[in-house]
């Protein structure tokens, strides 16, 4: 396999983001050009820059795909028979618990 990834640094003023784009292929022909990978992960960083924390709460939550997969995984894992058995799930105090709202 190929790969290659970038971290880059945006700044404004004082304030600086990082993000990182990568992209992998079984074939070098398949892979991303190093301009496409550096411009995705540049708009990446870029667009962190201005950002604020929400304050936590119940609110309704839209994920980026990258987040979303690692979101699920997680959940997997937390759901999963080894887990929950030696107890290190974060879901272990929430059996008949709904977790997820419905639909």
């Amino acid at each position: 396999t190929f790969s290659l990834g970038i971290a880059p640094l945006a700044k404004r003023g004082s304030v600086m983001e990082r993000d990182f784009y990568g992209h992998s292929a079984r074939r070098f022909g398949a892979l991303k050009s190093p301009e496409e990978i550096g411009r995705i992960a540049g708009e990446r960083a870029a667009a962190r820059l201005g950002s604020t924390k929400i304050k936590g709460g119940k609110m309704p939550v839209v994920f980026a795909s990258r987040v979303a997969t690692t979101f699920v995984s997680s959940l997997l894992g937390a759901i999963s028979g080894p887990a929950v058995a030696r107890g290190n799930s974060f879901l272990k105090s929430k059996m008949g618990v709904r977790v997820f709202a419905e639909g």
